[in-house]
């Protein structure tokens, strides 16, 4: 049986590839036609499931949602180089008239305003020659792909009441002011057409993948010394719904209550430069924040909004020698990975850095086609909002690696040498990144002083700031053991999963400032204790 939207959407391709429109270019009349029309439809299944100072702020029987979004887009130009305009919208998720009738408005739109961006580049271009200003998109195959539907069954009752209960446990623990955990399960299913025009031959894809991830993120926030209420966080993430099990769940919680009574009593930390070790997650924080995430983005590096890693750095060194970088959205069972992204492409694992060598950006087929390249399939977007270059799902890889072990004691010797008190072990946690300059924040999770005697002493309350240069050449060098964490990236393209597969490192030098702010008061009588309840019976599941 045919797949009633994607027969709407080549309806609509076959309605507007043909549309033209003559223009006056100087002293000659040009005709111009579309040479690229892309329609992405998402619908998606998703549940979410919340809870706040350990109770259900959602219904078990109500948690369940479903919505369709919808992209358009439109490449309208000649052999220098095209206009494109991008619009997005929701969209009506079954009714086929409808959907074609908000296809329709939105290709008239876009149609208009690619001819607009067209004959803007024009005169800027008139004015001004660059490979930056006229847009040009790669050459890349038509695509026929079609999956399976993966099935999105949850029993959403019985997984509020094991949210229920991992929130009792956090809420209850005395050091702990308040709470909130939120579990989001979701099945997207993608049907994307694209009709192209290259060299007078008329080219057509048509795409369908069906995608399921799903995460439980723990948040709750605890004085530290001086009084102020700090966040500690964690996260269970899966693109396999069987994860998520009432136990594993349970020692999600578990593990961050372990974290919030580690660091109970713990010393706000002062501001200063000090020596680190990085845990996994951490150097995947600050690879991801100082370089990869977004500042190797080739949307902002040809706009220009994003300095840092110019294409004239492709080929130089900027990591040490012994560190290699891939991004690879082929990952089996990857949370950053996919088929195909936004623009069709195939997902390919892509060398960034080799040897401490920058290799090449993200691309989309914009960013590729500047460059006469291919795009290696990094567009990526939340829903159907503008897609834009992203990561996926980052490796580290390394010639020469220690122990965790003898990463701190490299540290320690260093530390003894030049008559330094202690350093630092630095764990988790998230960051942001400012694109237009080669600043990032990074937000530790947990931080250990070491001491040159080996004492270790929890530490609390601070932020990382620091520049992306100093933060790639103070790596002096890395663990042997990898770990997988993951996560989500925001940027204006929406949030999207990912993925870290890294190892420790020690670094000379992580810039810390304290956490300033207003103290909040303390509660006037002791926190209520929740009731936790009875648990749920699992003795007679079948799985």
């Amino acid at each position: 049986m045919k797949d009633k939207f994607l027969v709407a959407m080549n309806q609509m391709l076959d309605r507007w590839k043909d549309v033209e429109e003559k223009r006056a270019i100087g002293d000659k009349e040009a005709t111009l036609l579309p040479r690229l029309i892309s329609l992405t439809l998402k619908h998606e299944d998703y549940v979410i499931i919340t809870t706040v100072d350990g109770g259900l702020t959602s219904s078990p029987t109500a948690c369940f949602h479903q919505d369709a979004s919808l992209r358009v887009r439109t490449a309208i130009g000649d052999d220098n180089g095209v206009g494109i305009d991008t619009h997005h919208a929701f969209a009506p998720s079954q009714s086929i008239d409808g959907l074609k009738q908000k296809m329709d408005k939105m290709l008239d739109k876009s149609y208009k305003e690619a001819l607009a961006d067209y004959f803007g580049h024009h005169r800027t271009i008139s004015r001004c020659q660059g490979r930056w200003l006229f847009k040009k998109l790669s050459l890349e195959k038509p695509v026929s792909y079609k999956e399976k539907e993966k099935q999105f069954n949850l029993d959403t009752e019985r997984l509020s009441l094991w949210i229920e209960q991992a929130a009792k446990l956090l809420q209850n623990l005395k050091e702990v002011e308040t709470s909130e955990v939120e579990s989001e399960l979701r099945r997207e299913n993608r049907r994307l057409v694209r009709f192209e025009r290259v060299d007078g031959k008329e080219l057509r894809s048509n795409i369908f993948t069906s995608q399921l991830w799903g995460e439980v993120k723990f948040a709750v926030k605890m004085r530290d010394a001086s009084g102020r209420l700090i966040p500690y966080t964690g996260r269970l993430a899966s693109v396999n719904f069987k994860d998520f099990t009432r136990e594993n769940i349970l020692a999600a919680a578990e593990r961050l209550a372990k974290t919030v009574k580690e660091m109970t009593g713990a010393k706000v930390q002062e501001s200063d430069s000090y020596r680190a070790v990085l845990l996994p997650r951490a150097l995947g924080v600050r690879l991801h924040e100082a370089f990869v995430g977004h500042k190797l983005s080739g949307k902002y590096i040809y706009e220009r909004k994003a300095t840092t890693f110019t294409p004239e750095k492709i080929g130089k060194k900027i990591l040490p020698l012994f560190i290699t970088i891939w991004d690879d959205p082929t990952l089996l069972g990857g949370f950053g990975s996919y088929k195909f992204d936004e623009e069709g492409v195939l997902a390919q694992k892509t060398l960034i850095v080799e040897n401490g060598v920058l290799k090449t950006f993200l691309h989309d087929r914009v960013s590729a086609g500047r460059e006469g390249i291919k795009s290696n399939g990094k567009s990526r977007s939340e829903k159907t909002r503008e897609p834009e270059p992203r990561v996926t799902n980052l490796i580290v890889e390394s010639s020469k690696s220690y122990s965790i072990d003898e990463l701190i004691k490299m540290m320690t010797e260093d530390l003894k040498k030049n008559g330094e008190e202690y350093g630092l072990l630095i764990e988790g946690g998230g960051g942001d990144v400012y694109v237009e300059t080669p600043e990032h924040r990074e937000y530790p999770l947990t931080i250990y002083r070491i001491y040159t005697d080996g004492r270790r002493e929890p530490v609390t309350s601070v932020n990382i700031y620091q520049e992306a240069y100093e933060s790639l050449k103070n790596i002096v060098a890395v663990g042997k053991k990898k770990e997988v964490s993951y996560g989500f990236c925001g940027a204006e393209s929406g949030d999207i999963p990912i993925q870290m597969v890294c190892p420790a490192a020690y670094v000379k030098g992580v810039e810390v400032e304290t956490i300033g702010g207003e103290i909040p008061r303390e509660r006037l009588l002791e926190k209520l204790e929740l009731e936790e309840g009875d648990y749920y019976d699992d003795k007679d599941d079948d799985d």
